[in-house]
């Protein structure tokens, strides 16, 4: 049985952009008061350009978060004084879709757009076996995607499928920046599903992260793919005017396909 551990972050490590990442290990252990052998594994947790002037010149550099997992009893001098200072505090732990007890109902959960939110919304339900239906007024990405070049080329928009309506949301070209970082236990997961779909491993700590346009379409229907595996079901062109709400203990609502 592997022994209890805790994840510590040592805060603002200098490393310069061309050194390799293998020195993290090492510099993190030394700040942190730690022999690097007794570190069960470390990783970058977040990591930014700092460009600032100091003095009358640059130097660029990255400022560096590291997580070291330790032994969950481990003690020492000057590691003890590096969490009194500031300098090394404990890590959240990352959270999870999973539910300790899934839901499961009669019925299915509608899920209107196909944006962020309602992508992850549906994903998490289906994880904890919650039957889905996504609807949304666009169209999915490939068709979409001929709407919007049309557009461009003839300035007449397709009210329907869009910039703004179709797989993806308006995200699908935004470039993917990923710049709301606020340490939520549910933003490792959030991440790794879209690394599990495609995009780069550097998403995970870059402060400044995007996954860049091109790659946001192949990644959705990735995704998409893997929400239809937990049997997630999608409907295109189907536009929310209204609800027709039961007097009794049925949710039943309208969504008018057009």
């Amino acid at each position: 049985m592997t022994a209890a551990s805790r994840t510590w972050r040592v805060l603002n490590l200098d490393m310069g952009v061309s050194e390799p990442e293998r020195v993290l290990l090492a510099r993190a252990a030394s700040v942190a008061g730690i022999d690097p052998a007794l570190v069960r594994s470390c990783r970058i947790a977040r990591r930014s350009v700092d460009a600032r002037r100091r003095g009358n010149s640059r130097r660029l550099r990255f400022v560096v978060h590291a997580d070291l997992v330790l032994d969950a009893d481990y003690t020492g001098v000057r590691f003890d004084a590096a969490v009194r200072s500031g300098r090394v505090v404990e890590a959240a732990q990352p959270g999870t879709f999973k539910v300790d007890a899934p839901v499961k109902g009669p019925g299915r959960v509608v899920v209107v757009g196909s944006g962020p939110a309602g992508l992850y919304a549906a994903l998490v339900l289906a994880i904890n076996g919650v039957a889905v239906d996504v609807i949304d007024r666009g169209a999915e990405l490939k068709p979409r995607g001929l709407d919007v070049v049309r557009f461009h080329r003839t300035r007449v928009p397709n009210t329907e499928s869009n910039l703004l309506f179709g797989e993806g949301g308006a995200g699908t070209y935004s470039d993917g920046k990923l710049y709301t970082r606020v340490d939520d236990p549910l933003e490792a997961p959030c991440l790794e599903e879209l690394v599990a779909c495609g995009a780069p491993p550097d998403i995970l700590y870059d402060s400044r992260a995007h996954i860049g346009t091109d790659k946001l379409h192949k990644i959705l229907p990735v995704l998409r793919g893997r929400m239809e595996s937990l049997g997630v079901r999608f409907h295109w062109n189907t536009r929310l005017d209204g609800l027709v709400l039961d007097a009794g203990d049925s949710d039943d609502g309208a969504a008018r396909r057009r």
